[in-house]
């Protein structure tokens, strides 16, 4: 498998699809619909000019303030209350662009993907602050999802304590009901080591009557266990058990997430490697001008060159790095193979042709300089000769024919 760091996160819990790119299930005859017009920003319109007011006097005999087409105004001011809105901000349709530039999207099929997916986004995050609201506050909520599942309520008392002390003491009042409510089994688990931890207490407090009140209460509520649990013997709470189960169980979910994680990793791996030598192989030696272990060697540097720069890019590491946490968190699926792969593809792609050309070329000048050299044909650069008078002469006196040769003599 070749060497694709870029494929894989640096840091990570431990069908192919084609080589076209990820593909979304947006209806894209939206964009198309004639009826979502191009928006324009308005200029700003310049101040109407100042008309002098006559004042002239009512039925009462006051002045009354008459501007000169008043009821022109009002008239135009009802007729633009009846126009529709123009909002500031906006995208021509796939239409639209289409009509202007017909080859536009031929030339450049990467927007057209890119409109579909803003307008994708668009119906979840109407503002880039919205995106990263919801990303906040999903980073929080795994935290706290994840840490709820491993029976660890920690986080989210921390949490509460941070946010609010008075929403702490009220989630804090309220939970023991509320779990009563839901579950009364769970609820006596719950409430087991309080009153075992205070008979014993009692027990121990050298009072008579208080030790013989502990052993009745404890046997009253826990039964035959009722007595050594007072004198810690044993102890009839089970929630040490059940911590002890959800961290085997927690334990085992990670193993397994682990090894799906490098079954996924070597999977997309192999693929991605597999899917770019085809994409760079399509017509790279049409003259099959290079060897076949020639033209291998070309495509390894090729992978590496754009690997690289996939993994300096941070635009395609977070794509990339989203990709990898919803994997995990869907335990590794097939679609989630698939999702990985075609995401990696589709950025390299782009990077494909000009990465490519350049190893080319400088593979080509090599080839040639050294075919050359091997045929004795080195060539050598010829001096210009502008059409002067052969060597020896001048124009301003008799030739020198000393310093000419026998044909320059002959010919001259």
């Amino acid at each position: 498998m070749s060497d694709l760091r870029s494929v894989v996160p640096s840091l990570a819990p431990s069908a192919a699809p084609s080589a076209d790119g990820p593909k979304y299930d947006l209806d894209k005859a939206l964009l198309d619909d004639d009826s979502v017009d191009s928006i324009v920003v308005e200029s700003e319109e310049e101040e109407p000019p100042v008309v002098p007011i006559k004042r002239e006097k009512g039925e009462k005999g006051e002045e009354e303030d008459l501007v000169e087409g008043e009821e022109e105004e009002e008239e135009e001011e009802e007729k633009e209350e009846e126009e529709p809105p123009k909002i500031a901000f906006g995208r021509p349709s796939i239409k639209d662009i289409k009509a202007k530039y017909p080859e536009f999207f031929q030339d450049f099929p990467d927007i057209k993907e890119a409109i579909f997916r803003e307008a994708k986004y668009t119906q979840y995050f109407p503002t880039v602050e919205d995106a990263k609201e919801a990303v906040s506050d999903n980073e929080v909520f795994n935290v706290l999802s994840d840490a709820a599942l491993a029976g660890n309520s920690a986080p989210l008392l921390e949490s509460l304590a941070k946010t609010d002390e008075k929403a702490l003491k009220s989630f804090s009042a309220s939970f023991l009901q509320n779990l009563y409510k839901q579950n009364q089994e769970v609820y006596t688990l719950a409430v087991t080591p309080i009153f075992e931890n205070f008979f014993r207490q009692a027990y121990k407090s050298g009072d008579e009557n208080m030790k013989n009140s502990a052993l009745n209460l404890a046997q009253f509520l826990f039964g035959e266990d009722g007595e050594d649990s007072v004198t810690g013997k044993k102890t009839v709470s089970k929630v040490a058990q059940i911590l002890e189960d959800t961290e085997k169980s927690v334990k085992a979910r990670e193993e397994g997430l682990t090894a799906g994680f490098r079954a996924t990793a070597a999977y997309v791996g192999e693929q991605a490697s597999k899917n770019l030598k085809l994409m760079i192989l399509k017509d790279f030696d049409p003259n099959k001008v290079f060897t076949p272990t020639i033209r291998g060697m070309l495509v390894e540097e090729i992978i590496k060159k754009i690997d690289k720069q996939l993994s300096q890019d941070q635009g395609h590491k977070t794509v990339m790095g989203a990709r990898w946490r919803r994997a995990r968190s869907n335990g590794y699926t097939d679609d989630d193979k698939s999702k990985l792969l075609s995401t990696y593809l589709a950025r390299a792609k782009s990077l494909i042709p000009t990465v490519r050309e350049q190893v080319r070329s400088a593979a080509l000048g090599k080839a040639e300089r050294s075919a050359e050299v091997t045929r004795g044909k080195v060539r050598v650069p010829a001096k210009e000769v502008n059409g002067g008078p052969p060597r020896g002469t001048s124009s301003k006196g008799p030739r020198d024919y000393s310093k000419m040769t026998d044909m320059e003599i002959l010919n001259s």
